[in-house]
């Protein structure tokens, strides 16, 4: 491929991957959260509870954002943070009761963005072509 081929491709890769990253972080914002608040909140959600080094080790996550997150996600009164007794080190996450239907809420508007997203992408393909 000549570079100014290899040139252009990775050019349109950082054009789409700016417009997602503004889109999420549009989203986010509504919500007065970062992007790493936000995944860890559908991380906390998808397993109902998990503790903070699974997160760390599985979910691509590095400690000090992990950490940071789970912090803000507490202060915000959305998340339980709860130390096992057997062990102190060992944090438990999982989503406050009370805070269910506006986690829920959130996600599905998530899931609307993204749609909305991939269906201006299909456009801009099909227009492209």
């Amino acid at each position: 491929m000549p570079v100014r081929k290899s040139l252009e491709t990775s050019m349109n890769f950082y054009e789409v991957l700016d417009k997602k990253y503004k889109r999420l972080s549009g989203f986010t914002a509504q919500y007065n959260l970062s992007i790493y608040e936000f995944h860890l909140l559908l991380v906390i959600y998808k397993s109902k509870t998990i503790q903070l080094r699974e997160v760390i080790k599985n979910e691509l996550m590095k400690v000090n954002q992990a950490n940071k997150a789970v912090k803000n996600l507490y202060e915000k009164k959305l998340i339980n943070k709860v130390r096992l007794p057997m062990d102190e080190r060992t944090v438990e996450l999982s989503i406050k009761e009370d805070s269910l239907p506006k986690v829920e809420k959130m996600i599905k508007e998530f899931a609307h963005e993204v749609e909305e997203l991939q269906v201006e992408e299909l456009v801009e393909v099909k227009q492209e072509s």
